[in-house]
């Protein structure tokens, strides 16, 4: 069973910080919404930021989605921060094999190996408890990271929207990329 808050993992990041995933927990909204505004920051300052009140309606739903099993979202935590998350979203209907991840980690704490285990997390949890068989995701042509990241799991390129991607006012080329579980 899929609990809210419940704990998956803790370990310590490459840079020493103990770090704790978990699913998502009805008090999640505050640290949610500053983790959400900081990624928006980095990525479009010029994006409209994310408000408590929107941030917790999207936590209940979370937490609905978290209890049917139709979407799963993983919280990577230090301290009291949430620093990093990881959204599993089972498809449905002739697709009800797949499932597709989006990660988002706020830029100081990466390449820590936090995303590398949100991913491990979520591909243990889409397989040996939502019966998933492939996982896709997608990212842009500059996130050279998540790209390397991704390629390291096992993940493996499958398509391309040429400028499918709005990055600091520039379109760049969207990768689409899938593991069989």
């Amino acid at each position: 069973m899929l609990k809210p808050g419940q704990i998956i993992k803790e370990f310590v990041s490459k840079k020493g910080d103990h770090i704790v995933i978990r699913f998502i927990d009805n008090n999640d909204a505050p640290n949610m919404r500053r983790m959400k505004n900081n990624i928006i920051a980095e990525l479009d300052p010029e994006s409209k930021k994310v408000t408590l009140k929107d941030q917790e309606k999207l936590v209940q739903e979370m937490l609905q989605g978290l209890l049917n099993k139709k979407e799963v979202l993983f919280c990577a935590i230090t301290g009291s921060e949430i620093i990093g998350r990881c959204l599993l979203t089972p498809f449905s209907g002739p697709s009800s094999h797949m499932g597709e991840i989006s990660l988002s980690i706020i830029k100081e704490f990466r390449e820590e190996g936090i995303g590398t285990a949100l991913i491990k997390e979520a591909c243990g949890v889409a397989k040996d408890k939502l019966n998933l068989r492939i996982i896709d995701l997608c990212t842009d042509e500059t996130n050279i990271i998540a790209l390397d990241l991704y390629r390291k799991l096992g993940f493996q390129k499958y398509g391309v929207i040429p400028k499918g991607h709005l990055v600091k006012n520039k379109y760049v080329d969207k990768i689409f990329m899938y593991k069989e579980l």
